[in-house]
C-alpha cells in the first residue's frame, strides 16, 4: 500500500480516538514512525500537520496552540533529521 501513498497528515492521540494532537502529546511512537516514513519509496511525501482546535472557556487561545503546534514540529524535524 505505502506505494500509493501520496502525502502523509501528521497528528499525535492517546489511542482512543482521532484527537489530532501535535506530534508527542499522545501516544504515537515517533522515532518509529518516522523511521517508517524515511523507509518510503518516496522519501519527498507531503507531511501535513492536522490538528483539531480546541476550543471551550479552558481551552488555550490559538496564539498558544500555535505556539505549541510549532513546538512540535520543531521537534519533529530535529528527529527527521537525525534519524538514519
Amino acid at each position: 500500500m505505502r506505494d500509493f501513498v501520496s502525502s502523509v497528515h501528521l497528528h499525535d492521540n492517546r489511542g482512543e480516538k482521532d484527537e489530532h494532537l501535535p506530534p508527542y502529546d499522545g501516544s504515537i511512537d515517533w522515532p518509529a514512525a518516522i523511521k517508517l516514513l524515511k523507509s518510503a519509496p518516496d522519501r519527498n511525501l507531503p507531511l501535513l500537520l492536522e490538528l483539531k482546535e480546541k476550543t471551550g472557556p479552558e481551552a488555550p487561545s490559538a496564539s498558544e496552540q500555535l505556539t505549541a503546534a510549532r513546538k512540535s514540529m520543531d521537534r519533529f524535524e530535529k528527529a527527521w533529521a537525525s534519524a538514519k
